[in-house]
């Protein structure tokens, strides 16, 4: 998790990781990512709600940053996190987090881990944070996911 704000840079990271899956056919790899992606997003609200926050609008450039960051971490075979200043700038936001995974069996699996980490638990459940992008790959069996949050 890392998060970003104008007036004060708190920078923390923690990096989940999980068991390998084993790998889904080519011709359904974009549907079933867009549906790991919309469960992250639902599961992700449901847990606000359960905390008395707000839920979460999706934003188109959000959802691309983090796309571009699943598929560069899919890529290089790590997690690591982007540089939030440049989410910030790139799309208008003034607080930014981002919450990254790999391994999980599907949106739900992932969400119920970040939950489980005091600092990926902190970002979902941030009263400020009123955005939310995802981004999800599936290479070699496993799915690779950015969760990206903001707040204009």
């Amino acid at each position: 998790m890392v998060r970003y704000s104008v007036r004060a840079l708190t920078v923390l990271v923690v990096l989940v990781t999980a068991v390998a899956l084993a790998p889904a056919g080519p011709a359904h790899a974009q549907s079933r990512a867009a549906s790991v992606g919309d469960q992250v997003v639902q599961k992700t609200n449901v847990q606000r709600q359960r905390h008395g926050q707000r839920t979460l609008r999706t934003q188109a450039c959000l959802t691309t940053m983090a796309q571009r960051q699943a598929r560069r971490m899919a890529k290089r075979g790590t997690l690591f996190h982007q540089d939030l200043h440049r989410v910030a700038r790139r799309c208008n936001v003034r607080m930014a987090g981002e919450n990254v995974a790999y391994g999980y069996r599907n949106g739900q699996a992932t969400v119920r881990a970040w939950m489980k980490s005091p600092s990926h638990r902190s970002n979902i459940l941030e009263r400020r944070f009123r955005l939310i992008g995802v981004g999800v790959v599936r290479k070699n069996g496993q799915w690779w996911v950015a969760q990206v949050f903001g707040r204009k």
